[in-house]
């Protein structure tokens, strides 16, 4: 699960600032939003330049994203190994 720092929708996509260097994301990789609906990566950009936070990734995603986490498939399926084995 990545924390989303912000929002910008360009046209109808979306531009989310995510608090992770996401090294593991790439363009057409599927993520998720908290009510597990699937969004397709169009782009990754990351920042540079002085001064800078290396950690934050912006992501540009297909369709409008409104939720504040993003999870990866991977993870979901994992937390839902986990919540089973814990009944």
């Amino acid at each position: 699960m990545k924390k989303v720092l912000g929002r910008l929708n360009i046209g109808n996509d979306t531009v989310i600032a995510v608090d992770d260097p996401c090294e593991e994301l790439r363009s057409g990789s599927v993520v998720l939003d908290e009510n597990g609906k699937q969004y397709v990566i169009l782009s990754i950009g990351t920042n540079c330049g002085n001064n800078v936070d290396r950690n934050i990734t912006n992501i540009l995603i297909e369709g409008v994203f409104q939720s504040e986490k993003i999870f990866l498939s991977k993870e979901i399926r994992e937390e839902e190994n986990c919540d089973n084995t814990d009944r």
